[in-house]
């Protein structure tokens, strides 16, 4: 028999493994709110890893102005780093290193927030009607406090695109992109480029796993998210380089095979 089968997609090369909760092709649904008014803007999030926070980015819009700072905060509110925006576009995904990276306790709640002079913020209303699981990362609500540089306490569960870059201490393995093939032949699709896919890794590597287990066989999934099944299965396994920035969409054309159950 053939099959036509899912696979999962896996990224290699885990040396400089800057995570985040979001992609930078990602973009809010509200780009500049109608809101003048001097305000700190933060997301709440927690790393189910030890690592260290090295900065932050924010989603800016072409009237969000002035000069823009960054904080890191912990959960009683204390200011643990600090730092200000330089060489900012007019628009889109705005990042801040901090002078030194902070070491952060797995699970602990921290802040990361950015202060808008001139208010104009990006947002999502009623973002976090639940927490966003990004592994290791969590994103768990969107807070702000009017004024300068204040630990931002107030939350209508609204997302103001404030995005952690973390680093962990060990890296993680790989995480699946999961897709169906639509049929023989060639299959073109976009994807995400995930966080170990970064500036400097200048080719990183794809491996495409397929695998179809039938009706009688036992699955197992090992640590790094690789399907082995017994009692019938037909597994491909292709590899496919790109070269791209952090963060990117890339198109990659794959051919699409099936397989026969042995």
């Amino acid at each position: 028999m053939r099959f036509l089968l899912p696979f999962l997609l896996f990224a290699s090369g885990l040396s400089a493994q800057t995570l985040s909760v979001w992609s930078t092709s990602t973009t809010p649904a509200n780009l500049a709110a109608a809101d003048s008014g001097s305000v700190e803007l933060g997301m709440r999030f927690t790393s189910s890893v030890a690592g260290t926070v090295t900065g932050l980015r924010f989603y800016k819009s072409a009237t969000n102005l002035g000069t823009h700072t960054g904080n890191l905060w912990d959960s009683a509110g204390n200011n643990l780093a600090t730092g200000t925006f330089v060489n900012e576009s007019a628009s889109g995904w705005q990042s801040l290193q901090f002078t030194a990276p902070v070491a952060i306790t797995p699970n602990a709640v921290y802040t990361v927030s950015y202060h808008a002079p001139q208010g104009q913020y990006s947002y999502d209303h009623q973002f976090f009607a639940a927490p966003l699981v990004v592994t290791p990362l969590t994103a768990l609500n969107g807070y702000l406090t009017y004024g300068t540089g204040q630990f931002p306490t107030t939350n209508y569960g609204t997302n103001y695109w404030v995005d952690v870059l973390f680093v962990p201490t060990v890296a993680l393995p790989p995480q699946p992109f999961v897709y169906t093939l639509p049929g023989l032949g060639t299959a073109t699709f976009s994807m995400n480029l995930p966080p170990t896919c970064g500036p400097t890794d200048t080719a990183c590597s794809i491996q495409i796993q397929v695998v179809m287990p039938v009706a009688s066989s036992t699955c197992t999934t090992d640590s790094n998210g690789f399907t082995t099944c017994t009692g019938g299965v037909g597994a491909l396994y292709l590899v496919k380089s790109y070269t791209a920035a952090d963060g990117t969409t890339q198109t990659l054309t794959v051919p699409v095979v099936a397989v026969s159950s042995p």
